[in-house]
């Protein structure tokens, strides 16, 4: 389990390290299905819940 945080809201989540998946993969998607996660590329942001809060975010980078 790790603990992080994505502006003020907190998260525990269990990170797996595979040298290379056999099939294309989402990483992340069990982060991204249980905090509900939309992603708005278009406006490079995502939403999502944390502890019943709806939060939001904007990437780190500016190459979408």
């Amino acid at each position: 389990m790790i603990n992080f945080e994505i502006g003020r809201f907190g998260y525990e989540q269990v990170f797996m390290v595979a040298p290379k998946p056999l099939l294309d993969a989402i990483l992340g998607i069990n982060f991204l299905k249980e905090n509900n996660v939309v992603i708005n590329l278009n406006e490079g942001r995502f939403k999502g819940q944390m502890d019943g809060s709806n939060c939001e975010h904007q990437f780190c980078y500016d190459s979408l």
